[in-house]
């Protein structure tokens, strides 16, 4: 989240709940391919988790898997001699904003539609 942002509670919020979108859409996309960090660095088969990221309702374990992800993602990429795909550290303010944006969407997705059908 940009200095600009810190600084006007809109931004702020603007650049927080596109970041915590990328993280979902990045997550659900790895998982959709069978994308998973072995998080041990051992030599395994790997862990394919046929899991609906947005469905999970805890945020650490969501953060867990994303920055694994990224560290792979970044490895890869200096690898072929290119940028950081994900140039970011997360700092302890940004998870709670971004925990905060996860409790949000969390809570209202278990609300029931007005006016739908039981």
């Amino acid at each position: 989240i940009s200095a600009y942002a810190s600084a006007h509670p809109w931004e702020d919020w603007a650049e927080t709940w596109a970041h915590y979108l990328h993280i979902m859409d990045s997550l659900e996309t790895a998982a959709s391919f069978g994308v998973s960090v072995n998080t041990e660095m051992t030599v395994a088969a790997p862990k394919i988790k046929p899991v609906v990221f947005h469905d999970r309702m805890n945020f650490d374990d969501l953060l867990a898997e994303w920055i694994p992800l990224t560290c792979a993602l970044n490895s890869l990429n200096r690898g072929m001699g290119l940028a950081d795909l994900y140039p970011f550290v997360i700092p302890a303010p940004v998870t709670e904003k971004l925990r905060f944006i996860h409790k949000v969407i969390t809570a209202v997705s278990l609300q029931p539609l007005k006016g739908a059908d039981a």
